[in-house]
């Protein structure tokens, strides 16, 4: 059985709005490629999950995407989800290694 960690992402309502909307129509003002949002939450084990949101390479015509890394306490990066179409909800990362799987809950206030 793999042990979890989690961790919870409070955004407020308005910029989790604002986000939720660049994943769901293109962005009039994203650089091609740029990342938009970029947030970082610790685990209890030293562990860190950046919760991401991406513009595409063509961000005239295509949405923005999301993914959540994890790091180990030196800054290496140990996994990433698949690519998201929604800011909201959570993010799971597996560590094969250490057999730890890490969750963030995105939280709005």
């Amino acid at each position: 059985m793999a042990n979890k960690q989690y961790a919870v992402l409070v955004v407020k309502k308005q910029l989790a709005d604002k986000l939720e909307k660049f994943c769901q129509e293109p962005p009039s003002d994203c650089g091609r490629g740029e990342v938009v949002y970029d947030e970082e939450v610790k685990f209890s084990d030293g562990y860190r999950m950046a919760i991401q949101v991406v513009a595409s390479e063509s961000p005239d015509e295509e949405e923005c995407w999301t993914q959540g890394v994890v790091f180990d306490s030196f800054g290496s990066e140990i996994g990433c989800t698949d690519v998201g179409e929604s800011f909201l909800g959570k993010y799971h990362v597996w560590d094969n290694i250490m057999n730890v799987e890490y969750v963030t809950d995105i939280q709005i206030v």
